[in-house]
């Protein structure tokens, strides 16, 4: 599989309910755990945090340790970063700021392997129903 029919193959897959997509997966795990591997990747990056709501985001940071966080955020985009930090007290988000500012660089595997762990953490609250990552289902008011 190419990469660009892999990326098209997980378009599909992010479009899917977690009712169809998770079986397909789970087959593909059985059937080629490389190939799964780099699907499920590519599934839940770390900017898909963009598109949870605050309160989901609040769920998460009770979740995730500080270091983690510091790490994480210091390779995220700023907005991502904006969200994260409204989603904190004040204070907290100005020690995280001062963290990340006398960190100084980080090897990007570093922040990578820290995105990935709250990525981990951001999953297992999706299985347990306690926040909605992917795609939102439409609402009725």
């Amino acid at each position: 599989l190419t990469f660009d029919g892999m990326l098209r193959v997980v378009e599909i897959l992010k479009t899917l309910d977690g009712n169809v997509s998770k079986p397909i997966l789970e087959d593909l795990r059985e059937q080629d755990p490389e190939l799964f591997e780099q699907v499920d990747s590519q599934l839940l990056v770390f900017e898909d945090f963009v598109n949870l709501d605050n309160r989901d985001i609040q769920t998460v940071l009770k979740h995730v340790s500080s270091e983690d966080l510091v790490k994480a955020l210091k390779g995220a985009s700023q907005d991502l970063r904006d969200l994260f930090f409204k989603n904190m007290s004040s204070r907290a988000a100005d020690i995280m700021r001062e963290d990340m500012e006398v960190m100084g660089p980080l090897r990007v595997s570093d922040v990578e392997a820290a995105q990935r762990t709250i990525l981990e953490v951001a999953r297992k609250l999706d299985d347990e129903g306690a926040i909605t990552m992917g795609q939102q289902e439409d609402l009725v008011y």
